[in-house]
């Protein structure tokens, strides 16, 4: 799949190498996605990789779309599955 059919603009340097660019759509990386919904940061790997989460890998890192992840969340929240959602912490017995 091409950069700019996902919506990735690359932009030309003066040495005539391609830099990678911001995508043209609100993203967020993994860490804020986890700050954002209080997920595991292993979970928020695993919704992007059953395409739960619509994402672009950039280098080691990645992208998700931030209209993404609230679709997700909203629909979790409409869940008859009482699962849904971050765990709270533990309690220690």
């Amino acid at each position: 799949m091409s950069p700019e059919a996902i919506g990735i603009v690359l932009e030309s340097t003066q040495d005539r190498s391609w830099d990678l660019c911001m995508p043209e759509w609100p993203s967020l990386s993994i860490k804020e996605a986890v700050e954002r919904t209080g997920y595991n940061e292993e979970y928020i790997r695993r919704l992007i990789r059953q395409g739960k989460l619509d994402a672009v890998k950039v280098g080691p890192s990645y992208l998700i779309r931030a209209d993404s992840l609230e679709r997700y969340l909203a629909e979790t929240k409409t869940s008859a599955d009482g699962r849904a959602g971050p765990r709270g912490k533990r309690r220690s017995k």
